[in-house]
């Protein structure tokens, strides 16, 4: 037997007088339509609502929820239980904005967790990010920073085309440094050094040596 304190749906409440609260009464309804406009089903029947403040979790049709009445409007005050396995949408009842303020905030998935925004902009002082797979898809890739260390046991990489521009470079290869081209062209307006143990040039055809001075020895 309901308590005194649940009402019928369609049992008017007290206008606010002289800016006082206006007297509320509580019960539960299910949804029955919640597109364009919210409907609720209680025991007085079919009657239109609107999601109160407090209420982050979108009602869809079928869930059952708690309905208060105040100075004649019906709101859903929160969502008591959903008959299917549909995802449970947190959005605000006014406006398009949603924050979330704490002091910590941690967000875990058991299987997947995904970020949608045509626009997404992070500011911290730190990142960390671990991972056993990274992929990253794009069609512009800027990363501007004083220093940018990368430590890999193996780096492949695959362009079209790949041009840089650089104050200064230092090479060091402890190993085999092995380099294949159709065709190389070094221009190098100083002077060029190169020091090695023993060299060997070899070419199918012809090896020139244009300048206005070539010492051997």
């Amino acid at each position: 037997m309901r308590s005194a304190a649940l009402a019928r749906l369609d049992r008017p409440a007290p206008a606010p007088r002289n800016g006082d609260c206006a007297e509320v009464t509580l019960t539960t309804a299910r949804v029955v339509a919640d597109t364009p406009a919210l409907v609720v089903r209680g025991a007085a029947g079919d009657r239109a609502a609107v999601r109160a403040a407090g209420c982050l979790v979108a009602p869809r049709v079928g869930d059952r929820v708690l309905a208060g009445l105040a100075a004649g409007e019906c709101y859903v005050l929160t969502v008591l239980e959903r008959s299917d396995d549909a995802p449970v949408a947190i959005t605000p009842a006014r406006g398009d904005g949603l924050e979330i303020r704490a002091a910590a905030v941690r967000i875990e998935a058991a299987e997947a967790a995904s970020v949608r925004a045509p626009q997404l902009s992070v500011e911290t002082r730190s990142v960390h990010v671990a991972t056993a797979v990274a992929t990253l898809v794009g069609r512009l890739m800027t990363v501007v920073g004083e220093r940018l260390r990368t430590s890999v046991r193996r780096q492949e990489l695959t362009a079209d085309h790949l041009a840089q521009k650089l104050g200064e470079r230092v090479t060091i290869v402890d190993g085999a440094d092995v380099a294949s081209a159709a065709s190389t062209l070094t221009t190098v307006s100083g002077v060029m050094t190169t020091q090695t143990g023993s060299a060997v040039t070899t070419a199918k055809r012809d090896l020139r040596f244009d300048a206005e001075r070539v010492s051997v020895g």
